[in-house]
Parts: C-alpha cells; structure tokens; sequence
C-alpha cells in the first residue's frame, strides 16, 4: 500500500482529481507482474437477479488497470508526483503482461482488449517519457496489427469491443510512431467494416443480429463505426471510406427525434429507449460530431452535436433538480454527468467558446455536490456498487474529468480515444 500528499492547491477540481489519484494509489494491490485493483461489478440477468460481487478488475482500458494507469499517469504529469508515475506504470506491466498472453482475436478490442492497452500505454509513455514503456507499448501495437494483417477475424463491428475500435486505437499509435503497419491493419479493418454492413436508402448500420436494427450510438453503434471509416478517409484520401461513414451518420439522422432532441436507444426495437450516454445516444454521437465539425468544418456535424448538447443539458438540469431533493444522479463517464461534462469540454475546445468552458464548471461543481450528497462517497455507473475503480464507470474517469474541467491540456477527451489533449500550457 503506497501513500501520497499533494500541497494545497487554488481548484477544487484539481483537488478532487489529487484525492482520487491518492485513493487509487492507496487501493494499488500487488501482483506477479506489476499492480491492480479490486473492485464491485454486477452479476446476473435482470434487475430481480443482480447481486453485487468484489473481486479483481481486469488488465483493460474500460474499467480495468489500464484505464486508471490512463488516469494516474497523465495526473502524475500534471502534479510533477512520482509516486502517481511509479504507480501507473506497474498497473501498465501488469496490463500488458495480460494482454501479451492473452493476445488472441477475441482479446484485440480497444476497451476490454489488447489494443487500448497498447494505446494507453503509449500515451502514458509520451506523457512521462518513459523509453521502455514505448517500446513496451508499440511492441504491443505492432503484434495486433500484424494479428489483422494475418487474417484475425474480429465478430464484432463496434467500437467498444470490435473491429472499429481497433482501428481507431490503431489509427492512434500510428500517429504516435509512424509504422506503416498500424495503417495497414487499419485499411483492411475498414475494408471489413464496409464489406460487413447493412444497406438501406436511409443510410448504413451493423445490425448485431438478424432482424434486428442497427443501433445509434458511439460505443455500440453507427458513429463510432463512422468515426474510424472518416479517420481512416482523412487519413490515407479514400474516398469510399469517407462515402461510407456519411451513409452510418445518415442512417442515425434518420432516427433522430426532433421533439426529444435525441436518439433511440434500439437494443429494444419494439420499445426503444431513449439513452443519453456515451455508449448509447447523444453524449457519444455529440463527440463524433464535434469531431467531424472540427476535422471538415461542415455545418450538418455542429447542427447535430449542438442537438446533443441540448439533450446533455436536460440530463444536467434533472440531475440538478434531483441533487435539491437529496437524488444522487451518477457522475461517471459512460452513462452519467461525467459523460455530459466531456460533451461540453470537447465543445469549449473544438469551438473556443468559454461559455461551454463555465458550463463544464457547473457540472463538476454539481459533481462534487452530489458527492456530498452522498456522504462524501462518488456515486458510480454501477448501482449499489460503492468500489469501482476504473475508467468510464468508475472514480479513475471521475478524476479524468476533475484534471480536464481544471486544465483541459492536461489530458485528452476519453470520449475520443487517440485524440490528443489541446495544446496549451499545463
């Protein structure tokens, strides 16, 4: 169990990121190979069987040891703290070890698999210039792509756990390191997305399985299928890539419910939802078109991301309304505030309003209110779960979101992973 004490600092936001960076370097559990975390989750199949469950998290970026290294690095760049940086690279030995031995085509995926390993790792080396850790971290990269080159079949489309998020987390390290072969993988990633799809005169999807729709949606739907298919375009020049990443984004239009100022969540097509998160709805299809609007300036991308952040302000204003009669909303990333107080950082960045800079502000100061709400405990993205350490449900995303709402230079959005943070002085 290892310790850290930061001096005071002028922000509350940084503070809160230093408390759970300490918290997580207290909670830092030893291993064969480098450290992890113990955590709640879920298991069961409905709301009446559910039960909650410790036990160790895993090596990935979703809500694994990667993911925190993510987090813990970045803080130790920021607040110059050695123990933070010690910390965080033996979580990434430990998550690289797992992924080296577990590399296989099921175990590639970018958040719960080898890919956003490497990529975490990567960014953590680069934000701690760490030598070893980079060739640790690319050496990685380059076994998955050479795994894609060879024929590896990847089952799902998605962003989350299948080929689209391979291809965007490769597409990153080639950034970061120039080797042709990530680029290559990612080509024929993209080539088996577009061979994959489902055509129709309203646009583009990924069905998951027969008869049913194609979701909306970054983590499991169109646009974080789009995404890698108009990153690869802008890229390499292909113009059919680009053709179709148009026809994904046109197909999630044509779900949009002007009324509701959002999308359907289609995993119930017969009663579909209407979610607003990262993995499903607005808060993820905001950041795709933020990104496009930054990447092509075209006015259709701003129109719809600035729908997104109409229904972001909803979530926030009935958080806000429940916080006053004593309701603890969730403040992670995927599902809860975390996610909405990304959307508006993103836009403060891409758009250089300083209003969505002081909307931001708000909700982390909503945050840290229903904190206290709840007995000065973050509420998480699992429920009835009080320990969950990691990155998009749990405290490490939290603390991510406090270091960015604080400084947005300090770290990159984690709603689009491989961008990099804005350039400014930390």
């Amino acid at each position: 169990m290892r310790t850290e004490t930061q001096p005071a600092t002028t922000s509350r936001y940084r503070d809160a990121a230093i408390e759970i960076g300490n918290h997580l370097v207290a909670g830092a559990t030893a291993e064969t190979f480098g450290v992890t975390w113990t955590g709640d989750d879920l298991i069961g199949t409905d709301e009446n069987s559910t039960s909650v469950v410790h036990g160790p998290v895993g090596p990935d970026l979703y809500g694994g040891a990667a993911g925190i290294a993510w987090f813990l690095g970045h803080l130790a760049r920021a607040t110059a703290s050695q123990v933070y940086a010690d910390v965080a690279r033996d979580a990434l030995v430990f998550s690289l070890s797992a992924a080296r031995r577990e590399l296989c085509p099921t175990n590639l995926s970018l958040y719960s698999g080898a890919t956003g390993i490497a990529l975490a790792a990567a960014e953590v080396a680069n934000a701690l210039d760490d030598v070893d850790l980079r060739c640790e971290a690319f050496a990685l990269a380059r076994d998955i792509a050479d795994a894609i080159i060879a024929g590896a079949i990847i089952e799902m489309d998605d962003l989350l756990g299948g080929l689209a998020g391979v291809g965007i987390g490769l597409l990153a390290l080639h950034r970061m390191s120039g080797d042709s072969r990530h680029l290559d993988a990612t080509r024929l990633a993209c080539e088996q997305l577009v061979a994959r799809r489902s055509r129709s005169w309203w646009g583009d999807s990924w069905p998951d399985h027969e008869g049913q729709p194609g979701l909306c949606g970054l983590g499991h739907g169109a646009s974080g299928i789009g995404l890698v298919l108009a990153e690869a375009a802008w890229l390499t020049g292909d113009a059919s890539l680009l053709d179709a990443a148009h026809a994904a984004f046109t197909y999630e239009r044509g779900h949009f419910a002007r009324e509701r100022s959002a999308w359907p969540d289609l995993r119930k097509p017969e009663s579909p939802g209407w979610t607003t998160a990262w993995c499903h709805g607005a808060l993820g299809i905001g950041a795709v078109r933020l990104r496009l609007h930054e990447a092509t300036g075209e006015d259709w991308a701003l129109a719809e991301a600035s729908a997104a952040l109409l229904a972001g302000r909803a979530l926030a204003v009935n958080a806000g309304r429940d916080a006053a009669q004593g309701i603890a909303h969730d403040a992670t990333l995927c599902h809860g505030l975390g996610g909405v107080t990304e959307l508006i950082l993103l836009a403060s960045e891409i758009l250089n309003l300083p209003e969505h800079q002081q909307a931001a502000r708000r909700l982390a100061d909503l945050c840290l209110k229903i904190r206290a709400l709840n007995g000065g405990k973050w509420t998480t993205g699992l429920a009835g779960c009080t320990d969950v350490p990691g990155l998009f449900i749990g405290i490490a995303g939290i603390g991510v979101t406090m270091l960015r709402v604080d400084n947005p230079a300090a770290i990159g959005s984690p709603m689009l992973p491989g961008r990099p943070a804005i350039t400014a002085k930390l």
